[in-house]
């Protein structure tokens, strides 16, 4: 009995020992994601900030779509593509500024659109260089109209 009694008692010190390391396991692993959660939070609520516009779109003026050969001489390429600019301007009832730039608004458009080429407007980089230029063409055309944005609203290229 006296044997069966030390093996016992050498047996709980090292239950003992066994589950300690585990435990530090566990702990190390608990504040390591609680660490993690921390930085992901921070990290989501900086990327959820609003960025300061230079300055916010007041108006949306849609124009009528509109149908080009594109500048393809070996091939009838065509473009049908919907615009609406946005304008730094509050839109205001019985003012006719955008009425009567409409056609020289299209005018500029058409310029531009006019000397695209189809494989070009295919790739995403493509049509961010259209919109460039077609916003330098009717901030330099229009300057009343502020407009500070070009909205695709259609985008359709035949080859």
């Amino acid at each position: 009995m006296a044997g069966e009694a030390a093996t016992t008692e050498a047996e709980a010190p090292a239950k003992k020992k066994s589950r300690g390391p585990l435990l530090v396991l566990l702990m190390m692993v608990l504040i390591g994601s609680a660490a993690g959660g921390v930085v992901l939070l921070r990290r989501g609520s900086r990327t959820a900030e609003p960025k300061p516009a230079e300055s916010p779109i007041k108006t949306v003026l849609p124009l009528e779509s509109f149908v080009v050969n594109l500048a393809e001489p070996e091939r009838h390429s065509f473009l049908r593509v919907g615009i609406a600019l946005g304008t730094d301007r509050a839109a205001k009832k019985g003012e006719g500024a955008e009425a009567n730039s409409t056609p020289v608004v299209r005018d500029a458009i058409l310029a531009v659109l006019t000397t695209a080429r189809a494989d070009d407007l295919l790739t995403p980089e493509g049509k961010q260089k259209l919109k460039t230029a077609l916003l330098e063409s009717v901030q330099q055309r229009v300057p009343q109209l502020q407009v500070r944005e070009i909205y695709f609203t259609e985008f359709l290229v035949q080859q």
